[in-house]
């Protein structure tokens, strides 16, 4: 029987700039035994194995030849035996010292552990009883006894040795054991942080969490996903219910993706959003984390329970090559920032978010379970000196109406609705007559400047203000837009225009 103890470590040092480390080794206590056991008590893994635990087994039988009372006679016997060994720990550690590259794997061992060594040790505490079958003679088995140990000795050594070398040790061999030895493996320097945060409610949609603001009450659950195993989920932690706080320890330093899911599935790393619920930050409910050598706390996840609708406002100008009044951002257009936006039930009376288009004229609107599935309109208020020629209603399937400026839809909670864009155009302007005073015989001229908006058509007429003899109108092109009319300038009766300016010229040259 061989009873090894495991090994015992423990780390020193270390460097977590180099990444090494030092670990002091101390060898398993190996046990050998001769003896009979009873099974039950063998595999009683709640003790150690004593010696008391082992009777004598039988090993052969023997006859004498004796003297007794001047007659020879010959007396049998049985030989039993048992024996115990071991191979003590060292009193003090072996140092063992890692360094990169990794894995590594180093050996300590103890001389008194050798195979060699444990069967001379076995064989000198080796008990022989001798039983004869004859009244006791005085100390004649205990004689005997001590005559047979050492022929048992010189049996048994290489029979054990054989046996523990062939045997035993390559098998305790691919547990990962040798007698007397401590085998280290290390895997390399990690840093163990903790990574922590909290999947609230976002009552006012800001994606920031803050006073007040707590869980959602659904059974939700935090995953980290190693990005060296993108397909499995390296840890999982529950969110609290009441609170929305959750937290992950002894988080190995690597890049991860965290996401916020509704199940324990490891093999799930897509994030999923709960029904009636959306994301508000981040929006896609995952985030890219790296864990190196400081804790992350505030991973945050925000959830607004209700729609979200976002969109765009233009200029549809048709700038760039683009096609203008088509409700179409394409070309070069411009984007319009300033414009309000607001969602309301269909009656208008009530407003459930109103916004204003940022700088890159992008919109968001949040609109809360409250309002259920019905009418939902989004009217965009044009900024100063806009005019609305048309919007398009995104991934809502709803209508448009270009008089109130107006997409109406039906929601549906929890969606998310994208692309309800607004086309405006600058409105057009026209700076028209304004009053002289002249001499008889000298001309009045009259500038007007037309500027455009957007692409399109334009016709000016001319029709005189009042029926005064001797007064009639003519207008000018203006080539050169100078505004006066020079020498050779062609009177002409109608004016076409595009994006550009034109300017016209009335006078009566017969006063």
């Amino acid at each position: 029987y061989i009873e090894v103890a495991r090994a015992e470590g423990t780390i020193g040092m270390i460097n977590a700039l180099t990444k090494a480390f030092d670990v002091d080794a101390i060898p398993g206590v190996v046990d050998l035994y001769l003896g009979s056991i009873p099974d039950a008590t063998f595999f009683n893994r709640t003790r150690s194995l004593q010696y008391s635990d082992f009777t004598p087994i039988n090993i052969g039988s023997l006859t004498l030849k004796t003297t007794i009372a001047f007659i020879v006679t010959n007396v049998s016997g049985t030989i039993k035996m048992r024996a115990t060994a071991r191979a003590q720990a060292p009193s003090s550690p072996t140092t063992l010292h890692f360094s990169q590259p990794y894995p590594q794997t180093q050996t300590v061992s103890t001389g008194g552990a050798s195979i060699g060594a444990l069967v001379t040790s076995l064989l000198s505490n080796l008990e022989i009883t001798v039983t004869l079958n004859v009244l006791p003679i005085v100390n004649l088995d205990l004689t005997v006894a001590g005559l047979l140990k050492p022929i048992v000795g010189g049996v048994l050594s290489p029979v054990l040795t054989t046996v523990l070398n062939s045997t035993v040790n390559p098998l305790l061999d691919l547990l990962g054991v040798r007698i007397g030895q401590a085998v280290v493996t290390a895997y390399g320097v990690y840093t163990l942080c903790s990574v922590s945060g909290w999947a609230y409610s976002d009552a006012n949609h800001n994606g920031t969490r803050e006073l007040g603001e707590a869980g959602t009450g659904l059974t939700l659950y935090a995953k980290l996903v190693n990005a060296t195993s993108p397909s499995t989920v390296a840890q999982y932690a529950t969110v609290d219910t009441s609170t929305g706080a959750y937290s992950f320890t002894n988080v190995v330093g690597a890049n991860y993706s965290l996401l916020i899911d509704n199940n324990t599935t490891t093999s799930d790393v897509t994030a999923t959003t709960p029904a009636l619920w959306v994301p508000t930050d981040p929006r896609t409910q995952s985030r890219s984390i790296a864990v190196t050598v400081f804790d992350l706390p505030n991973q945050n996840f925000g959830l607004f329970n209700g729609s979200m609708l976002s969109g765009r406002v233009f200029q549809d100008t048709g700038v760039g090559s683009g096609t203008a009044n088509n409700a179409v951002r394409d070309g070069t257009e411009l984007t319009l920032p300033g414009a309000t936006v607001a969602a309301t039930n269909a009656a208008a009376s009530t407003t459930y978010d109103t916004t204003v288009s940022a700088t890159d004229g992008l919109y968001t609107l949040w609109i809360p379970a409250s309002a259920g599935a019905t009418s939902v309109k989004i009217t965009e208020t044009n900024p100063a000196s806009y005019t609305s020629v048309g919007a398009a209603v995104g991934t809502t399937s709803g209508t448009y109406d270009r008089t109130t400026d107006t997409v109406t839809f039906t929601n549906s909670v929890g969606a998310t609705y994208a692309n309800v864009n607004f086309a405006d155009v600058p409105s057009n302007q026209f700076d028209t007559d304004g009053r002289q005073t002249v001499l008889p015989g000298n001309v009045a001229f009259y500038p007007h400047s037309f500027t455009a908006g957007t692409a399109g058509t334009l016709t000016l007429t001319t029709t005189p203000a009042a029926a005064l003899t001797g007064w009639t109108n003519l207008a000018y092109r203006d080539a050169n837009c100078k505004g006066v009319t020079d020498s050779g300038a062609v009177a002409i009766r109608r004016l076409r225009t595009g994006t550009r300016r034109r300017r016209s010229h009335l006078s009566d040259p017969s006063v």
